[in-house]
Formats: C-alpha cells, sequence, structure tokens
C-alpha cells in the first residue's frame, strides 16, 4: 500500500523547495503556475514550475507533495534529497485516457530521472482509473 511521506499532506507546498527552482536545461529561474480548471490529468489548481526562456516551455516540478511516496525510488540529484515522485503520463496517440503508464520523475525537477513503473514481471503499471485531482490525490498521485 502506498504511503505518503508521514509528516506531510500531499495538496500542501513542496518541503523541499524553498525558492523557484531553476531549469536543469538553462539555469534559469522557473515560474510558479497553476493548472487550468479544464486540465484533463487531473491537475486542476496544482502549482507547478516552468522554464518559459527555452523555445518550447519546459516543465520543471510540481509545487505539492503529491506522488512523493517513501517508496518511490531515488533520483539522480547529487544536492539535497533525493525524491522522486510518481505520475501519470500521457496517454500515446490512440490510447485511451483511462490507460496510461505511471512513471517516477524527479520531485524537484532537479535531474532528468525517469524510470517507468514496472510490475514483478516488468510489466508498465497502467493507470485504469479516473483522472480528477480527487481521485488521484486518494491513490497518492
Amino acid at each position: 500500500m502506498n504511503q505518503e511521506l508521514d509528516f506531510v499532506n500531499p495538496e500542501q507546498g513542496h518541503i523541499v523547495i524553498r525558492n523557484r527552482p531553476r531549469c536543469r536545461h538553462c539555469g534559469e529561474p522557473t515560474e510558479l503556475r497553476h493548472g487550468k480548471p479544464w486540465n484533463e490529468n487531473g491537475n486542476e489548481g496544482r502549482p507547478y514550475y516552468i522554464c518559459l526562456c527555452v523555445l518550447q516551455k519546459a516543465f520543471s516540478c510540481f509545487g505539492d507533495m503529491r506522488g512523493v511516496l517513501m517508496e518511490n525510488p531515488t533520483c539522480f540529484c547529487d544536492r539535497g534529497m533525493q525524491i522522486s515522485r510518481h505520475g501519470i503520463q500521457n496517454p500515446e496517440p490512440g490510447m485511451p485516457w483511462s490507460l496510461r503508464p505511471i512513471f517516477y520523475t524527479c520531485a524537484t525537477g532537479g535531474c532528468s530521472f525517469y524510470e517507468p513503473m514496472t510490475d514483478c514481471d516488468r510489466k508498465l503499471v497502467l493507470n485504469c482509473g479516473p483522472i480528477s485531482a480527487s481521485s488521484l490525490s486518494l491513490r497518492g498521485f
């Protein structure tokens, strides 16, 4: 069973990020944004950081603790806490929105860590439930 870090609420601000994180691509400070009400990924109103200086807007990380669990693998960050969060990938073309792979990524945007979640047979674990902020938060996303 997934357990949130014992001392945090998944909706609270990120416990490691005290200042706007720097973009791992260009080094410039990121900008704080919030998910739009029509967000289809269950992230409506959710705080996140994005870099605006690159040609394509580069997502850095979320500004909350959703998906940051004690049993998650460690990321590649060489300074500070090496924590990751799990999330749900956008669907591949032609794939239903309800069947999406689950993955781990750096929780602070400080490194390029990415790892698909797999079961004991090394098969991808797919999200098979609804995609809304309340349903995802209850499941640790």
